[in-house]
């Protein structure tokens, strides 16, 4: 039977809770410079996101044509787990898009989404 149901109380009071989680596919963030990497995260409601070896900057879009503006977007620390909320408002397909802030190496960026 299907599950009929968008959001559960929980979820749409944004409340923590014990998720199914699974392993996404690592992306290679590009230096800084070169193009963008994104990933749709649209049935997710929460990633976990490690940067192996450089910080990245990341964004969240409804586009996967949208680009990193260094001076605007943040940026993930290396070697640090990070949770994330994906932001839902945003359409029916989000993307969350890196780069590295590194100019000379790549970055892969591991990603858990809940």
């Amino acid at each position: 039977m299907a599950d009929q149901q968008k959001f559960r109380t929980h979820e749409s009071l944004n409340v923590d809770t014990a998720a199914d989680w699974s392993i996404l596919t690592a992306l290679t963030a590009a230096v800084s410079g070169g193009s963008t990497v994104e990933k749709d995260v649209s049935s997710y409601n929460q990633l976990g996101v490690y940067s192996v070896s450089n910080d990245v900057y990341f964004s969240f879009s409804s586009s996967a044509s949208t680009s990193i503006v260094t001076a605007k977007d943040l940026v993930l620390p290396a070697q640090t787990l990070t949770f994330l909320k994906v932001p839902k408002g945003l359409g029916s397909t989000i993307y969350f898009i890196v780069l590295s802030t590194s100019a000379s190496s790549t970055s892969s960026v591991k990603i858990i989404g809940m």
